[in-house]
């Protein structure tokens, strides 16, 4: 056959073709064994592979060579080819041996097939493969493959744990079989090929919950999904099954729904915020209890709830205590939505994220005012008498050993007044104890009104009340008080239609001569109280005898006082005021007299202070001025001339105001003209009650009635307050003319109230005036007026009548100059 040819038809084969001898030289080769290395065929032929391949590729293909020359036949296994421009190609060599016309192996024949594309296929194919079996490995959840038979092909390290197969040979074996082999997981195993076979049945994709027990007795929560595989006629391929381990989820969410069931259905009021106090999430009872829905303040500051109650002080302590210690518990008080304020009981917690910082603040709290007021009603019970509302004896004591301190602090005194009601068994057994208990709550109530905020009522126990006053200065106060609250005892009492009457025997204590502690005072209390018992009821005694005296006198006197004033025994006298350099009447002072029965003519220095305190002044007062304006105008109507009628005014007097008034109706009534009165106010009486004193002086000038400032140099008026007063007259007070004009302190004073006078333009009239030599050194010093027994004694209105019929001016003119008192200094 013709070589040129065999040639084109081994080119026309495509792949590539060589042939060498039985040396393993080249003997010929095709188009396509040249192209595919890259050469010409003259750089191959007649070459070894030792000349045309790296050593390394070229002692292989050697010995592949030697091995099918001394086994004649076929050989096929797998190399790489190195071409001319130095790039290694993946190739299968198909290889065979021939002989010549003797039999004999003279060369081989091979041809190639480049397998590069397919071995990068494979490599990348199982890399791939690698990678997802890393990534399965690496799942924490259990990931099983099946085939269409049930028989486990691939799984992870997590189904192999779950499974106990780490040990066991799993590969290609059914759940039945595993089971078998163990019988601990054999339900498992049943489960898992139950299950496996209604997905295959359903067809399609589908999740469930599989319970499954470790090897430690723990009961599992799994949710398994699973994946059927078909293939394109419809038949079993496999199944995937991915189980992960949800037990700790559904612990959490059973958790969260423990807590969400708590937080919806807790009776205490939970607010959730950020970590700058915004209102993220309230649950009912917040709602409920602060009135707010949940929407109205949801993205609102805590703020909304605060009652303005605290300071800003109070909350940046919370805030510091959260910061520190991470909670903050304690009582507050917030607002309601309609305002009211109540009281909580908070607990804050704070909540961190998990780099520590705060995240969220939870508030839980409670409405404690039914506490609040429980406590109120505890400590009401404990300290105050159910019946009357009044404090009891443990309150009493509390009260009264405060009360000691602050007097002993202050310096003053206090006084306990126990009372016992007289008569008040005899009411409680013939009508009953309702009626005796509706009595017990009248007393109280008469006892509360009559004190008001002078002292504090307790109610000792059965028919005993107890008093406490403060700031006592004097015991004939506390006889007032006493005496105020028997009247008050003893009015008639209204018990649902019955009248009753009862009384009341008091007994009087005062810190510190009584007693210097609560227990004591109260005890000397008690025992003066039996006194008064003792005594015949419907009184009072003091726990010391000296005070009980003095208390006796002093409510004799007054209740002399009020008879005096029913029974007219009060008496107006009259001591003339003589003008010192002619001699001539100027005026009388009316002074007031009380001729009692028992007690003969009462001096006024011992029953005024009293009027004054009892409120008897004011219509003793009145009474006064309508019998010194009376009498004035009945010697008018006679020819008598007294002057002016000068009327002394207490200070209650003024200090009620409307004095101008009662002056200018008295003299319409009695006719008297206003220039025939003069007010004598005292100095003091000015400065208790400084306007009214100065608005009444104003009115009563302006009336035409004189005004005289009384008693002055005893007070301490300032000359600018006496400048802007309208009065006419101030009347040196008798201290200072007493030891004229030898003393000489009174004789400085005496000058330099006169030298004032002078300049204010005021008259001035001298009290006391009972010596020639007082007269004189008046005169001297320009004092016009005087008073005093050198010119007459205070008299009775007849007596003084008659004094003014039958007086001459010059009988006391003489021996008053100014010449006699400088002889009479001289000589002293």
């Amino acid at each position: 056959m013709d070589q040129g040819f065999l040639q084109n038809v081994l080119d026309a084969i495509p792949a590539p073709v060589f042939f060498k001898d039985a040396a393993g030289r080249y003997l010929g080769c095709n188009t396509a064994f040249l192209d595919f290395l890259g050469y010409t065929a003259d750089r191959i032929l007649g070459k070894s592979v030792f000349e045309l391949s790296p050593p390394d590729l070229a002692a292989r293909y050697h010995a592949q060579d030697q091995a099918l020359f001394d086994n004649p036949g076929e050989q096929v296994y797998e190399a790489q080819v190195q071409n001319a421009r130095g790039e290694r190609r993946e190739v299968v060599f198909y290889k065979a041996t021939f002989h010549d016309t003797e039999g004999k192996v003279a060369g081989l024949v091979g041809t190639i097939l480049d397998i590069t594309d397919r071995k990068q296929a494979e490599r990348r194919v199982r890399e791939s493969e690698e990678r997802l079996g890393a990534l399965i490995q690496a799942l924490p959840d259990a990931v099983f493959l099946k085939d269409g038979e049930g028989r486990w092909l691939v799984t992870n390290g997590a189904a192999q744990a779950l499974f106990g197969l780490a040990e066991r040979d799993w590969f290609g074996r059914t759940d039945l079989e595993l089971g078998s082999e163990d019988p601990a997981r054999a339900e498992v195993h049943a489960v898992c090929a139950r299950n496996d076979e209604l997905v295959w049945q359903q067809g399609g994709m589908r999740q469930m919950l599989e319970i499954v027990e470790d090897g430690q007795g723990r009961r599992l929560v799994f949710e398994a999904t699973r994946i059927p595989l078909f293939d394109s006629v419809g038949q079993r391929k496999g199944i995937v099954v991915v189980g992960r381990d949800i037990t700790e989820r559904r612990a959490a969410e059973e958790r969260l729904r423990q807590a969400a069931t708590v937080f919806d259905n807790t009776v205490e009021g939970i607010s959730i915020t950020d970590r700058d106090g915004i209102i993220q999430s309230v649950n009912p009872a917040f709602s409920r209890i602060t009135g707010y829905a949940e929407a109205e303040v949801i993205g609102c500051h805590t703020r909304i709830l605060q009652s303005g109650r605290h300071g800003a002080d109070y909350y940046r302590a919370m805030w510091r205590t959260l910061a520190r210690t991470g909670q903050w518990q304690g009582e507050i008080w917030n607002r309601r939505k309609t305002g009211e304020v109540y009281p909580q009981w908070l607990t804050i917690g704070t909540v961190r994220d998990d780099e520590g910082e705060v995240s969220n603040y939870v508030a839980v709290f409670s409405d404690i005012s039914q506490i609040k007021d429980a406590q109120s009603q505890l400590e009401r019970l404990a300290h105050y008498d159910p019946l009357t509302g009044l404090p009891n004896r443990a309150l009493l004591g509390d009260r009264l050993a405060h009360a000691i301190s602050r007097a002993r602090r202050a310096g003053t005194s206090v006084a306990v007044l126990f009372l016992d009601l007289d008569g008040f068994k005899n009411v409680n057994d013939s009508l009953g104890h309702p009626a005796g208990d509706r009595l017990l709550q009248i007393i109280a109530e008469r006892l509360c009104g009559a004190l008001r905020s002078e002292g504090s009522v307790s109610r000792f126990g059965g028919d005993e009340f107890a008093v406490v006053l403060e700031d006592v200065v004097r015991g004939e106060a506390v006889s007032e008080v006493a005496e105020h609250l028997i009247a008050e005892i003893a009015r008639p009492l209204d018990l649902d239609g019955h009248g009753a009457h009862v009384s009341a025997s008091i007994g009087i204590a005062l810190f510190p001569r009584d007693g210097d502690d609560a227990t004591t005072l109260i005890k000397a209390a008690d025992t003066a109280m039996y006194r008064s018992k003792a005594l015949g009821r419907n009184t009072f005694s003091f726990h010391h005898e000296d005070m009980a005296q003095a208390a006796h006198r002093r409510l004799s006197l007054e209740h002399g006082l009020r008879q005096a004033l029913e029974q007219g025994r009060f008496e107006l006298w009259y001591q003339p005021q003589i003008d010192l350099r002619t001699g001539v009447l100027a005026g009388a002072e009316a002074l007031l007299r009380w001729r009692d029965p028992e007690r003969g003519l009462v001096s006024p220095a011992e029953f005024v202070p009293l009027a004054e305190e009892t409120g008897l002044i004011l219509p003793i007062g009145l009474w006064v001025l309508e019998e010194a304006c009376r009498a004035g105008r009945a010697w008018l109507d006679v020819g008598l001339a007294p002057g002016r009628i000068a009327v002394n005014v207490a200070a209650p007097q003024i200090e009620r105001g409307g004095f101008d008034q009662a002056v200018a109706r008295v003299l319409s009534a009695s006719g008297l003209p206003p220039a025939a009165l003069e007010v004598e106010i005292t100095e003091g009486s000015l400065l208790r009650s400084a306007e009214n004193a100065r608005l009444a002086v104003a009115a009563l000038r302006a009336l035409g009635v004189g005004v005289a400032i009384d008693d002055f140099g005893t007070g301490y008026s300032s000359l600018a307050y006496l400048k802007n007063l309208a009065v006419q007259t101030l009347k040196i007070d008798r201290e200072f003319v007493r030891d004229l004009p030898h003393d000489a302190g009174n004789l400085a004073i005496t000058r330099a109230i006169i030298a004032m006078c002078r300049s204010l333009g005021f008259g001035v009239v001298a009290e006391g005036v009972e010596e020639p030599a007082q007269a004189a050194f008046l005169v001297s010093e320009g004092c016009t007026l005087a008073q005093g027994y050198l010119f007459a004694k205070p008299m009775p209105g007849a007596e003084f009548a008659e004094w003014l019929r039958t007086y001459r001016p010059e009988q006391h003119v003489q021996g008053f100059s100014a010449l006699d008192y400088a002889e009479d200094r001289s000589r002293s």
